[in-house]
């Protein structure tokens, strides 16, 4: 586990409905900032730059915007063409952050997009179809212009067109950079004479789902990168305005998603026991922590904080409530002949002192006799917690009220 070397990969590929979910796949490349893709190409012969060279070639880029009308009854696609200038791309247009990598490449020496403001979805049924097309006509004789027929020809038998792609390859067992940026130069053309080729290339948007933490919670980082997913030429007779090539840059129908899951704390418990098991045993050492404080928090809430105070006021108010009606009631005085005389306090005040003995004695009885019962309570209390400790009997309720006691309850009573 601490090695990382027990890892689960895993590659899934899906099929995208791009007749409705044309945003989800599409490709948007801006000037805002650095994009995952751009692309540079050249045309040379024998080490010469021909794109440079209008008496010879034209060199041409498109953005098409393709969406679906329906005029007078009859459906059919209708295209809008933007012409995409490009330039030189130097040290700064090619969006890649290895400069050395340009330079020994030769990049620097290719041509970029002058203004990278297009965007790549779709395809020819959906009801919106947005690609990138790149064109190479030759200079059509007959312009005063051009050059000869056969200079032409010689040049075109000799021209080489090249293509330096920013694509991406996934090196799973890299917890840095999983996903990885390369230059792509492997694309490349050699032109034939009297003939046309054209050429799809696909353009790929990939995820990675990566799960790197030994606590897996479900949440994977994830990652969405493009790639050159193939390409697929076709070969055709030159036609009337005399394209030698055509490159259509489309989105791939695939999405391929790539799933890395080291080895973590979850898989580890569930082998050494099953994943209920590990919750019994965690929830066991909890329940040994917290059960003896629980059955003190229990017994000292019973008798001190409640019971006990609870208890000592009952009896307090019950003889502050009988001296009180003895001392403003009057005293029975019995005559000889057995009638019954009230006597006021202030007319037999040997009577009244005898009677407040007698009171203060039976009182005595009745206290002592009540703090017997108030001690025999709490015993049984004590009792009582003791025989719920022995089978944990702690509801949600006593747990609670430690936890808040712990929490923000630490001075002592």
């Amino acid at each position: 586990m601490i090695t990382k070397r027990n890892i689960k990969y895993t590659k899934a590929s899906f099929l995208n409905n791009l007749y409705s979910n044309v945003e989800i796949q599409r490709l948007v490349v801006n000037d805002t900032g650095r994009s995952q893709f751009d692309l540079a190409f050249q045309l040379t012969a024998d080490g010469i730059d021909l794109v440079s060279d209008p008496t010879a070639f034209t060199f041409f880029i498109n953005h098409v915007e393709q969406e679906w009308v329906t005029e007078n009854g009859v459906t059919y696609p209708k295209r809008n063409y933007t012409n995409i200038e490009f330039e030189k791309c130097g040290e700064t247009h090619f969006s890649y952050d290895n400069l050395d990598e340009i330079k020994r490449i030769g990049v620097d020496n290719y041509y970029c997009f002058k203004h990278k403001n297009y965007s790549i979805g779709g395809s020819f049924y959906s009801p919106k179809y947005h690609y990138l097309e790149m064109k190479l006509r030759r200079c059509v004789s007959g312009d005063s212009s051009c050059k000869s027929d056969s200079e032409i020809e010689a040049l075109v038998r000799a021209s080489r067109f090249s293509m330096a792609i920013v694509n991406t390859v996934v090196d799973l067992k890299d917890y840095k950079k999983p996903v990885q940026y390369m230059i792509d130069d492997g694309l490349f053309w050699e032109l034939v004479p009297d003939f046309r080729k054209k050429t799809d290339i696909f353009l790929r948007k990939n995820e990675a789902l990566l799960e790197d933490n030994y606590v897996q919670l479900g949440f994977p980082k994830e990652e969405e990168f493009y790639q050159v997913a193939e390409t697929n030429d076709r070969f055709e007779s030159e036609s009337s305005k005399g394209d030698l090539l055509s490159i259509y840059l489309r989105i791939d129908k695939i999405t391929d998603t790539y799933e890395r899951q080291i080895y973590s704390i979850g898989e580890l418990l569930g082998q050494a026991g099953g994943f209920y098991g590990a919750l019994i045993g965690i929830g066991s050492v909890f329940l040994f922590i917290f059960s003896e404080r629980l059955f003190v928090s229990s017994v000292l809430r019973k008798i001190y904080q409640i019971d006990s105070w609870q208890e000592k006021e009952k009896l307090d108010k019950k003889l502050r409530e009988r001296h009180r009606k003895e001392y403003k009631n009057q005293f029975v005085q019995y005559k000889p002949d057995g009638r019954k005389v009230k006597v006021p306090y202030t007319q037999s005040e040997k009577f009244h002192h005898q009677a407040f003995e007698d009171i203060k004695r039976m009182n005595y009885l009745e206290a002592n006799s009540e703090s017997s019962q108030f001690k025999e309570n709490v015993l049984e209390r004590c009792e009582q917690s003791m025989r719920e400790r022995k089978v944990f009997k702690y509801g949600y309720k006593d747990i609670l009220h430690y936890l808040f006691c712990c929490a923000f309850c630490r001075r002592k009573r």
